[in-house]
This record gives C-alpha cells, structure tokens and sequence, in this order.
C-alpha cells in the first residue's frame, strides 16, 4: 500500500486511478491508499470530492488479465476480450494490466467497439498495486493463444483463491483443471468464455469455492519453497552422478 510518506504518483499510477468508477462490489473489497497528490488527481479526474473518493474505490465489480500487450494481436489474445466483455453484463468491468507496442492500436478497437467504459488500460503494476487488483476482481482471465511455455500469472491468481478462465493453450492445461480451479476454454471460443465468466459471476459461491480450490492447489504444488526444493534435488543429483561437465536444461 502506497502511505503518505509516497513518492509524487507518476504516470502509471494516474492511469491506475483515473480507471476507477462507479459500479458495485460485491467481491472481496479493500481499502486503497494513496498520497495526497495522488488522491487530488484523481478526484480531479474523476469530478469526485475527497470524501466520496474511499467509497468510490470499492464500487467495482471487475476482471482482470495481466499480459504484454505485444506487436501482435495472434499471441497473447488480448483483442479476443472485446466481443467478451461485449457479451457480459454491462456492470462488469475488465482491467488490463500490462503493456506494449499493440497498445495503442488495442485502445483504438477498444474505443471503436465502444467499449473504453469497461475495458480499462492499467500498464505495468507494482507488486502492492498488483495485489490490491487481485483482491478486488473475482476471476483472472488468460487469454492467451500462442503455445505458453507455462503461464506462470495463473499460478499467481491461485495464490489469491482466484478462479482462471484461460484458453487451452500450451502448458496452461498443466495447471489449470477444467471446472475445479477455473475453466478451459478452446483457443478463440469468446462466446464459451463469456459463459463461464458469467457463470463465475452470477455463482458468486461457487466461484469462491473454485478459487479456494486454485489456493489449495497452489500451496500443495506451486509455492516458492517448493520450487526451490525441486532445483536443489537436480543439483544434487547432478552433483552426484560423477560427471565433471554437465549441463543441466530447465
């Protein structure tokens, strides 16, 4: 959390504020605080007075995507998300974190399929800020089209009891258990992937249930100790076949 002792907000995280709106929580709500400087720029931004501003900040109900917005649109499968949310409820919000060179010309379909309301750019996010979308979205959408050598965000939304909706593609499936942590969907299928958005939305316990899957999972397979542990076992065992030159391939 940022306090007041903060740096002055730059760029990135006025973009952050300026993507706040009026819609209604009803998922995990936080508190976010933010510098003096940074909360007169957004009430600026956003007509708000500095007292509506707190209540403001837990009027969302939203999805988030973290990914590259790379030079293509055929890899990372972001523009697949603009007949999505086109097919969701009006008050749900999608949140992009990331960027790239396809920004730009991302933000102009965006804004031609009119949707610049709820589809919203946040560039690249701290790890504080990181963790406060995550606490308040309901689900991480992965996108995705191209082989993914592993798509380690997914891993990361499990770690805060998030369910995954992703396309089936690479080694997501390696992760991602169809109906018991999140959903699989066929690489492009945007009218399937609504459907189980919209599912995770309007089950709002069986999504926490699904979430809470994803953790337990998280922590049986996929925590940091654990990863570690696992290399320290290749080395030992490199160590311990004899050989003076190996090269070992993670």
């Amino acid at each position: 959390m940022e306090s007041e002792n903060s740096p002055p907000a730059n760029r990135r995280h006025n973009t952050i504020l300026k993507a706040i709106k009026h819609k209604k929580d009803k998922y995990f709500p936080t508190q976010i605080v933010f510098t003096k400087e940074m909360r007169g720029k957004i009430c600026q931004n956003l007509q708000l007075k500095s007292e509506e501003l707190d209540e403001s900040l837990d009027n969302h109900i939203y999805m988030i995507t973290l990914n590259q917005i790379i030079s293509t649109d055929k890899e990372k499968g972001i523009e697949y998300l603009i007949p999505v949310v086109k097919l969701l409820p009006d008050e749900l919000s999608l949140y992009i974190a990331g960027s790239g060179r396809y920004e730009k010309r991302l933000r102009k379909k965006v804004e031609k399929a009119g949707l610049t309301g709820r589809i919203k750019f946040l560039g690249f996010l701290g790890r504080e800020k990181l963790a406060d979308f995550y606490n308040r979205c309901f689900a991480l959408i992965l996108p995705s089209v191209w082989p993914e050598p592993f798509g380690l965000v997914g891993i990361e939304a499990m770690s805060y009891a998030k369910p995954v909706v992703a396309f089936k593609a690479g080694g997501i499936p390696d992760w991602l258990t169809d109906g018991v942590n999140g959903f699989l969907i066929h690489r492009g299928d945007v009218k399937k992937m609504a459907e189980r958005i919209n599912f995770l939305y309007q089950n709002k316990e069986q999504a926490v249930n699904i979430g809470e899957q994803g953790r337990s999972m998280y922590y049986k397979s996929f925590t940091k100790e654990q990863h570690l542990q696992k290399l320290r076992d290749i080395f030992d065992g490199v160590k311990n076949c004899g050989y003076r030159k190996t090269m070992v391939f993670l």
